[in-house]
């Protein structure tokens, strides 16, 4: 039952994020009119790209969503997995059972740190080497 109070949790708030953090996107072109408005053209313009300057391929917003946001929010969930082990390790009060959970969360959380930095790692690694071999820099 604890599982599934979980599972429906964890769904709504992804949707809930998704439906919240999602911005429309317009196929209309915005231009000052010059009189304080804004006068939109409907008649086939250019997208702009409403990502950062340098983000114009897969590659790079790939890049982008990794280095902003999988990394930043993994160590911030494997803080707070080290400070639940921590609390788990204070409640246990000598439970040999409780202090081996407490363990095994403290255990699952550095194995994520060390999975989440040797990706990043080996990752750089590879851009390096591809980066070397053929004379181009797949950033810039």
């Amino acid at each position: 039952m604890i599982k599934r109070k979980i599972f429906i949790t964890t769904l709504f708030s992804l949707v809930l994020f998704s439906l919240i953090f999602t911005v429309p996107v317009f196929s209309e072109i915005q231009t000052d009119s010059g009189n304080g408005g804004i006068q939109t053209d409907s008649g086939g313009g250019i997208i702009q790209n409403p990502l950062k300057d340098g983000v114009n391929n897969f590659y790079d917003l790939v890049k982008l969503i990794i280095d902003n946001i999988v990394i930043p929010f993994g160590f911030v969930v494997i803080v707070l997995m080290i400070i639940f082990a921590g609390f788990q390790f204070v409640v246990a009060q000598g439970n040999e059972q409780k202090i081996t959970d407490a363990k095994q969360t403290l255990l699952y959380a550095v194995i994520g740190a060390v999975i989440l930095l040797g990706s990043w790692a080996i990752a750089g690694i590879i851009e390096n080497t591809i980066n070397q071999v053929t004379g181009k820099d797949l950033i810039g």
